[in-house]
């Protein structure tokens, strides 16, 4: 039997928190990390810099609509305190 090419998802021991503007977006993510195994939490943009001081070993997942700069600015300052614990991704839906 061939051996698979891919490898499942492994569960991280990593916090996933989003902050996403786009509501459907956001619906969607929420209703598939309802019932899933892993730690993901759905933050406002004016909680993400005290929520990432809480905790830093996360990964912090942005989307943003109207704002992106600024988002790009708080999320490359957080970046710049916390370092190697704080895994950034930012989502486009263009």
């Amino acid at each position: 039997m061939p051996e698979t090419l891919i490898k499942p998802l492994q569960k991280s021991s990593k916090k996933i928190v989003f902050n996403v503007e786009n509501r459907f977006f956001l619906k969607y993510l929420e209703n598939f990390f309802s019932g899933s195994e892993y730690d993901a939490s759905f933050i406002q943009r004016h909680q993400i810099a005290s929520f990432v001081s809480e905790n830093t070993d996360m990964t912090l997942i942005l989307q943003s609509e109207e704002d992106e700069y600024e988002l790009i600015e708080v999320a490359s300052r957080l970046k710049r305190v916390f370092g190697d614990k704080l895994s950034i991704l930012f989502l486009s839906l263009d």
